[in-house]
């Protein structure tokens, strides 16, 4: 689990304690390009087939 301060970068609007455990965070780094435009669908999917929520900032 990220520390506090992390969490409030990560996720300022999001209320930690009304989270479902496990919880697993990750961070990815992708350029803004046609090929990072790729690598964001991939994700985006990724989370979808997992259930998940990812956010773009």
């Amino acid at each position: 689990m990220p520390t506090p301060d992390e969490l409030d970068r990560l996720r300022p609007d999001l209320d930690v304690a009304s989270l479902a455990l496990p919880v697993f965070w990750t961070e990815a780094y992708t350029p803004w390009s046609a090929e990072g435009a790729v690598g964001v669908a991939v994700l985006d999917e990724l989370a979808a087939a997992a259930k998940g929520i990812i956010a773009h900032a």
